[in-house]
């Protein structure tokens, strides 16, 4: 949890925040007027969430049973999928292929 103050001016303030290694998925951002009411009792206040980019791509593995194929040759291939935290997951691939 992190907290700034700001100075208003013509209703507008800016604030830039630096990248943290912290910041990961929903992230709250919360404005209040700390100079009306009380802390638990604000006069003005807006909220907004953000959600943080993390790495939520698939992983996929392609296995092949030999290195080389002639025109006409079967061919065997193994698929894995997976998150990026490493679990596998149901698939369904499509795949074209070219003799």
């Amino acid at each position: 949890m992190r907290s700034f103050t700001l100075r208003v001016r013509h209703h507008e303030a800016m604030i830039r925040i630096p990248y943290s290694s912290e910041f990961a998925g929903q992230l709250a951002l919360a404005a209040i007027d700390m100079g009306r009411g009380t802390y638990w009792n604000h006069g003005l206040s807006a909220a907004r969430s953000v959600i943080y980019p993390q790495d939520r791509d698939i992983k996929m593995a392609l296995k092949l049973d030999r290195n080389e194929y002639k025109p006409g040759q079967e061919a065997a291939a193994t698929v894995q999928v997976r998150t990026s935290a490493g679990t596998s997951i149901p698939s369904v691939i499509g795949a074209v292929i070219f003799d």
